[in-house]
Order: structure tokens, then C-alpha cells, then sequence
């Protein structure tokens, strides 16, 4: 391979290919074995620059690095293309080690990856920060998550839905606003409204309202509550109807939004609790007073 030179200063010399095919090299490059026609050959630092109007510093950098990388930005906020690995980086990515070909590797250990199995045992990973991952991949181990998933269509799980909250709830139309904990009746002025409970043994019983339900289903919006129907659940009681034990049944009062010990009627010789009134189960007893105690809603 021929090159003509046109500047042999020590400090910088330029060669341009001679030869029709032959590669262009600026600086010392580095050995030219196996370049061909229209290569640029870069020398030591590899750096191509463009420079601001004042002359002094660089507005953007073309660099290719010690490991063939290839990085794009304005001064030392590179980004990373691709490097001998096949490994794509975007921001300062630090080491790439363990990453495999077809990886966008973000800086700071927030990644997204579409690896696949043989190279990094996930095919597919989201990686926000070093402590909240989200992991989709039928290998990989699934771990904590710092932000809201949101799904914009079906979703299929093979495996379970694990929630840090035990209880089922639904968006519900409550004018009144009721806050946690508190016992809902249907509203019947309101089509598909609640309310707080305000008599005892009310048949409406529609459940609880829940601040952090484990499941909540429906849209939210103005005016609604979470109302819990399934599940544990803490609830505003009242022990001044009778105390109440665990795994007593628990109905509405006639304090407001609180229940109350079902007392059974005697129904041939037989102890019936009121159909359609029971809300839950005690889970916790209260001796006395108005409190809130941990209720499995089991309405019946």
C-alpha cells in the first residue's frame, strides 16, 4: 500500500492515500493492514472535531476510542454508537463489560437491553437506575420497580401478581368524598354512587374505602373513591353496639361510615345473621370505643 505525504512534521503529519483504492490516514494512524478504499484512518487519540467560533474548546466530538468505540457529543458528554462488542451506548456508559452485541447501554447503569439468552441470560430488559429495574424476560429475575408501568392494551401474565396490600378495590362515584376506611353503602340518589353508612344492618353494604388497595380496577376521577369489596382491609368500627371479637361478622352501624357485631336472629330454634348485611370478617378485636381494626371483607 502506497500513501503520499504531504506534511511529515513530527507532531502531526497528514498522509492521503495514493492509489485510486486506497485509504485516507490523518495523524500516526495506527497499522493499515486490512483497510480499504474510502477508510479514514485516524492516528493517535483517533479525535475528529469540530470546533466553536472562538476557536478554543469543541462543539462536537467524533471520536473513535482505545476499544474502537465510537462516541458522538458536545466535549466529555459523549455518546456511544457501537463498540468492537457490538455494544451501544448513550450518555458516558462507563464500562460495558458483560454487555453483549444488540445492548443500548445508557450511562449510569440505566440500560435497555434486547440481549439474548446465550449472551446475557435476559432477551429482553428495561433497566431504569442501579436500585429500580424493571426486568421483562422469562429468564431473568423480576425486581424492584420506581415508577408507574403503564400498559396500553391487554396484558397476560404466565405467573402470579404479586401486591404489597391485600384487598380488591374499584374506582366509585362518592359525592361525599367519605375518607379511608370507611363503611359504603349504595347511594340511591346518585346512579352508581356511594356513600357513607348511616343505619345498622343496611343491605346496601357496598364495602370500604381503601387508600392503597393491592388491585384497584375502573378509570379514576373526580368525586370517586377507592371502594374495597374483597380482601383485608383496615375499617372504622364501633365496639359501643357490643365488643367485638375476632372473627366476629361485622355489619353497618348507626354510627356513621363505622361497623359494628352482628347480633344473629333466631330463626326456628336456629342463630341467622341477616342476609345481604354482612360486610367482613374481625380480624382484630375492640373491646370497646369507636377504632379501626384489620377486617377480612367477605360481603354477604
Amino acid at each position: 500500500m502506497r500513501l503520499i505525504e504531504v506534511d511529515n512534521a513530527p507532531s502531526n503529519p497528514i498522509y492521503i492515500g495514493g492509489g485510486l483504492d486506497g485509504p485516507v490516514a490523518i495523524g500516526a494512524p495506527r497499522a493499515l493492514t486490512g483497510a480499504g478504499a474510502g477508510d479514514l484512518i485516524l492516528g493517535n487519540g483517533r479525535r475528529l472535531r469540530w470546533a466553536n467560533g472562538s476557536g478554543t474548546g469543541t462543539t462536537n466530538v467524533l471520536e473513535l476510542g482505545a476499544s474502537d468505540d465510537l462516541f458522538v457529543g458536545p466535549g466529555a458528554a459523549s455518546v456511544d454508537l457501537g463498540n468492537s462488542h457490538g455494544v451501544v451506548g448513550v450518555g458516558s456508559p462507563g464500562s460495558t463489560s458483560g454487555a453483549a452485541g444488540g445492548e443500548l447501554v445508557l450511562a449510569n447503569g440505566k440500560s435497555l437491553r434486547g440481549a439474548n439468552a446465550a449472551a446475557s441470560g435476559t432477551v429482553a430488559m428495561l433497566r431504569v437506575n442501579p436500585s429500580d429495574e424493571v426486568v421483562l424476560s422469562p429468564a431473568g429475575a423480576a425486581t424492584r420497580v420506581g415508577a408507574t408501568l403503564h400498559v396500553s392494551g391487554d396484558a397476560t401474565f404466565g405467573g402470579n401478581i404479586a401486591a404489597r396490600y391485600q384487598d380488591i378495590a374499584e374506582w366509585v362515584l362518592a359525592p361525599s368524598m367519605p375518607g379511608p376506611g370507611t363503611v359504603i353503602v349504595l347511594d340511591a340518589t346518585h346512579a352508581g354512587g356511594v356513600g357513607p353508612s348511616d343505619r345498622a344492618y343496611d343491605s346496601r353494604v357496598a364495602g370500604v374505602v381503601s387508600p392503597k388497595p393491592g388491585i384497584v380496577l375502573g378509570e379514576a376521577g373526580a368525586n370517586k373513591v377507592m371502594v374495597a369489596h374483597s380482601g383485608r382491609v383496615r375499617v372504622k368500627v364501633d365496639a359501643a353496639h357490643g365488643a367485638i371479637a375476632v372473627g366476629d361478622l361485622l355489619v353497618t352501624s348507626p354510627t356513621p361510615g363505622h361497623a359494628m357485631r352482628s347480633t344473629p336472629v333466631s330463626v326456628s330454634g336456629i342463630a341467622l345473621h341477616r342476609p345481604g348485611t354482612v360486610l367482613g370478617k374481625a380480624l382484630e378485636p375492640l373491646a370497646e370505643g369507636r377504632g379501626e381494626i384489620l377486617v377480612l371483607l367477605t360481603l354477604q
